[in-house]
């Protein structure tokens, strides 16, 4: 869950003008945010979001990808390779296809779900099996990666509860999210930065996230996940923001521009769209 949050779908209207080839999205297309996974102490996986245009039938969309890999050390535990892309309409900022591959231990889950908003259906096919799902959707429906993003063009405001259904790798879902005050969080080379304290409320197959189990901090400059703290039995899973690459003359950018050089280890230096071209789901669509 990194990348992320915003308003209502007439903010991207107001944003993007249904008369323009490419319009002009609340955050820099070409952004790069790369994570840091720590089981307790132990550095064990990172986690990368990014952006880019991509073009079906003559048609300029937005990419949003998302991969999660853990390092050498905790793939003798438990390892995990999970890789995930929303292709979406950038006037309305709504998902067409949403196809992910979720790699646990030895189970791997293949599927590629095609929304038809005009129809309120949704077509989730198993790459594996040839199983399909035909699901009623909402006119406002998107999968967990747009849903994020869609957040982003006015941010949160605090003391807030926002419920939605979105698409999940089961199927649909429904996630309630809550907002809190504004913290100073610590960011690494970024210092102090001001974030929302946000508790994501859902239930995921058979685990029930509430009563603080799952925290995150949302920076208030370009709604960036910064932090998130997972209660789990053994050790707290946390999920903190290292870099944030790609286009931009705002702080993030400026920061990462004055820490030329810098390197967070486990990141390679190349961009990441680069590094993911071995993995099937970063062409597939």
């Amino acid at each position: 869950m990194a990348g992320l949050f915003a308003g209502p779908a007439f903010a991207w209207e107001e944003i993007a003008g249904v008369s323009t080839n490419t319009p002009a999205l609340p955050f820099p297309v070409g952004e790069e945010l790369f994570y840091r996974i720590y089981w307790g102490v132990i550095p064990v996986g990172i986690s990368r979001t990014w952006t880019e245009w991509t073009h079906e039938n003559g048609r300029k969309l937005l990419a949003i990808r998302y991969r999660t890999q853990t390092n050498k050390i905790f793939n003798q535990i438990y390892p995990i390779d999970d890789t995930a892309v929303s292709i979406v309409d950038p006037v309305t900022f709504l998902p067409e296809k949403f196809a992910f591959v979720l790699t646990r231990r030895r189970s791997k889950t293949d599927k590629t779900v095609t929304f038809d908003h005009s129809r309120l259906k949704a077509v989730m096919v198993s790459n594996d099996t040839g199983k399909t799902n035909i699901l009623d959707i909402a006119a406002d429906t998107r999968d967990i990666l747009s849903l994020l993003y869609s957040y982003r063009p006015k941010g949160m405001e605090p003391k807030q509860s926002m419920k939605h259904r979105f698409m999940a790798d089961t199927g649909l879902l429904d996630i309630t999210l809550k907002t809190y005050d504004y913290e100073d969080v610590n960011v690494d080379i970024f210092g102090k930065v001001s974030c929302l304290r946000l508790e994501p409320i859902a239930k995921l197959d058979t685990l029930l996230v509430e009563d603080g189990k799952v925290m995150s901090w949302i920076a208030k400059e370009r709604c960036l996940a910064t932090k998130m703290v997972i209660n789990a039995p053994l050790a707290n899973v946390s999920i903190e923001l290292r870099e944030v690459r790609g286009p931009g003359d705002d702080s993030w950018s400026k920061t990462m521009r004055k820490k030329k050089g810098y390197k967070t280890p486990g990141i390679p230096a190349e961009s990441v769209s680069k590094t993911n071209q071995t993995n099937s789901l970063a062409s597939k669509l």
